[in-house]
């Protein structure tokens, strides 16, 4: 079971890990429309077929980075939730604690190894 300090500094980490998600989407967000501009700035017919696939494949990878990111932030948001209505800590499936150790690596998660 985690002791009152453990829980605040697994709370503090996982504020933090949201704003640093957060600010990661927002860049990746913000990548994806910059990329775009430029595109839209270059001629509108492009003379070899290659330029557009490039752009088309970092706006890919760009995309499946913030999705990511995103995916995470979600599973950061439960765990906060977690705190508010007391179930932090305690595996969704078999509701036998989660050991600190395991928190301590991955601080969102749900359940037990093997679970």
């Amino acid at each position: 079971m985690l002791d009152e300090q453990k829980k605040q500094e697994l709370k503090q980490r996982l504020l933090d890990e949201k704003s640093r998600l957060e600010r990661q989407i927002a860049r990746e967000n913000q990548e994806i429309v910059d990329m775009s501009s430029d595109q839209a700035n270059e001629n509108t017919y492009s003379n070899h077929m290659a330029d557009d696939g490039g752009f088309l494949a970092d706006i890919d990878r760009t995309t499946t980075i913030r999705e990511n990111f995103q995916v995470t932030l979600k599973q950061v948001n439960a765990a906060l939730e977690r705190f508010d209505n007391g179930t932090y800590g305690i595996s969704e499936v078999s509701g036998k604690p989660i050991p600190a150790e395991r928190l301590e690596v991955l601080p969102w998660a749900t359940r037990l190894v093997g679970e």
